[in-house]
């Protein structure tokens, strides 16, 4: 009986010290993550206000180059959906033009009958 008991004690301190370790294993790969997510963040933030035109200091001429380009591709993408919005309120209002003018064709014989 005495042996049973020392072996679930070995057993029992073993395991407890497996989830202490494991637990500090998962605060430092936590503590990596927060981390590397705040530096992601702040990569982001510094890419937004590149892309509004600020904190432009110490780029080269080839990052500048870049940020010129994807600011175009960016005014052109945005300009081809304005163009694709307007041809569909234009369609839109070509079909509600259409159908008030059957309207008013229907009202009219009504009226001369």
């Amino acid at each position: 009986m005495e042996q049973i008991l020392a072996r679930y004690g070995q057993n029992h301190d073993s395991h407890e010290l497996a989830t202490v370790e494991h637990g500090a294993t998962q605060k430092n790969e936590s503590a990596a993550e927060i981390s590397a997510l705040k530096d992601e963040i702040e990569r982001l933030q510094l890419m937004h206000c590149r892309m509004m035109g600020k904190e432009l200091d110490g780029l080269t001429y080839n990052e500048l180059h870049n940020l010129e380009q994807q600011l175009t591709e960016g005014i052109l993408s945005v300009k081809d959906r304005k163009e694709k919005v307007l041809l569909e309120q234009l369609e839109k209002s070509k079909l509600q033009e259409t159908k008030v003018l059957q309207q008013n064709e229907a009202l009219l014989e009504k009226v001369l009958n």
